[in-house]
């Protein structure tokens, strides 16, 4: 090689290397431009317009990727392991996960397997693969392959050592009351509309945001103790119920005069004892197929007198994913999910006759903040009344599943009392 082709190849190397360089420089700041700080700790991402065509690029490598059978086999194990209460597996803490073959030697991680898969319809400003996968993880930290589990199927009946199974994904339009068909992907990179709202027979791969995560930046100083996950990026944690600090000063926790209901005789807390959906047309109301499990937020509404003027207060329990449905084996059915979650120790004085619990399902791919306002009116043993309001802040994607009042006469003894949402089921005992 003569000195002229040598500055020539040193010259192509150079522009190759500040391409690439542009190009990540362009994504770090089209993620920043898009990040919203949301109190001290949740980010909330909004859906860049290129949204669309990213998951369905990811989606055809990923049904690609499904002709290999060391890959379906390391996409069921993933999926079952269930992190979440979900069948799941978040790209970010999965990327460098071993993909198992017959012959050690040859194993690869996730992301050079995805990495090496030559999809001719990736339109990316870079050529490679590697580039196109880079910048999913910073625009979309969410980002999983999920096999959401249906009346008729889960991951657990997935044959994966002999069948192959579609892929598709959650557009940013996605919503459980109106999209009707979703594009699917074989590993041929054939499409076909396959129903939203008819839960498929076989499995079927759902490329979507997770909705039991929350995350925040890797630089910024977090309230949360216990982080699941961080890369270069973010830093990924659960979500954990607000707690009730319950006061031992006499001065505020009033003494109810007369011992004539069922909570009277006793002192323990309320607990949120068990749940389940009126039935699979409610389930199904507000967490279509594709989304997977239902992400429930229930919250707690009273008015706290104490000593001094009535104050709307509230109380937040999240629950977990799991337990819904049970799996027999020629069939499902809903179940009734024990939650067995400690809510406050009621003061009827203090709090008066009436509490509301206000359900919310999450969903993903929410870009906006809503407010939701919950109202609740309570009576005292003098006969006065008081009606406040507590607002909670929820993503624009999220359901709401209802509310019912809670009343401080009604009976805790064995399962408690049942109430209903019209979508809920759920009892509150002592």
């Amino acid at each position: 090689m003569n000195s002229k082709q040598k500055k020539h190849q040193i010259l192509k190397l150079f522009v190759s290397h500040f391409n690439f360089y542009l190009f990540f420089l362009s994504i770090v700041l089209v993620a920043g431009c898009n990040k919203e700080e949301i109190g001290n700790d949740k980010m909330l991402i909004k859906l860049t317009p290129d949204y669309n065509s990213d998951l369905a690029n990811f989606t055809k490598t990923v049904a690609k990727g499904l002709s290999d059978v060391d890959f379906r086999l390391f996409i069921k194990n993933e999926a079952i392991k269930q992190f979440d209460g979900d069948y799941d597996i978040l790209l970010a803490s999965n990327y460098e996960n071993k993909i198992l073959t017959k012959s050690a030697n040859s194993a690869k991680t996730l992301y050079s397997f995805l990495s090496s898969i030559n999809n001719n319809t990736l339109k990316s400003a870079s050529s490679t693969n590697n580039a196109f996968l880079d910048s999913l993880i910073i625009k979309y930290p969410l980002l999983q392959i999920s096999i959401p589990e249906t009346f008729n199927s889960s991951a657990e009946n997935w044959d994966a050592a002999s069948e192959e199974i579609l892929v598709t994904f959650l557009p940013s339009d996605y919503d459980e009351k109106t999209t009707s068909f979703l594009t699917a992907y074989d590993s041929n990179g054939n499409t076909t509309q396959i129903s939203a709202k008819e839960e498929p027979i076989k499995p079927v791969i759902v490329i979507s945001l997770n909705e039991r995560l929350q995350y925040h930046d890797i630089n910024l100083k977090s309230t949360q103790n216990s982080i699941y996950f961080k890369n270069n990026h973010y830093a990924y944690y659960f979500p954990s119920s607000q707690e009730f600090n319950d006061l031992n000063d006499e001065s505020v926790q009033l003494k109810s005069l007369a011992i004539s209901y069922d909570r009277d005789l006793k002192s323990g807390s309320d607990i949120l004892w068990q749940g389940r959906f009126v039935s699979k047309d409610a389930f199904r109301q507000v967490e279509g197929w594709p989304a997977g499990k239902p992400e429930f937020t229930v919250i707690i509404a009273y008015i706290d007198k104490g000593t001094g003027a009535p104050v709307a207060s509230s109380l937040t329990k999240i629950l977990s994913s799991d337990g819904w449905i049970s799996r027999y084996v020629f069939y499902s059915d809903l179940r009734t999910k024990n939650l067995n979650i400690p809510i406050l120790r009621w003061y009827k004085d203090r709090y008066g006759l009436d509490m509301k619990y206000h359900w919310m399902e999450k969903d993903s791919g929410g870009d906006t903040p809503t407010e939701i306002t919950t109202t609740i009116t309570t009576k005292y043993d003098d006969n006065t009344t008081s009606t406040l309001s507590v607002k909670h802040t929820f993503d624009n994607n999220d359901e709401d599943a209802g509310e019912s009042i809670v009343q401080y006469e009604d009976n805790t003894d064995g399962d408690g009392t049942e109430y209903n949402t019209g979508i809920m089921r759920f009892w509150i005992k002592q």
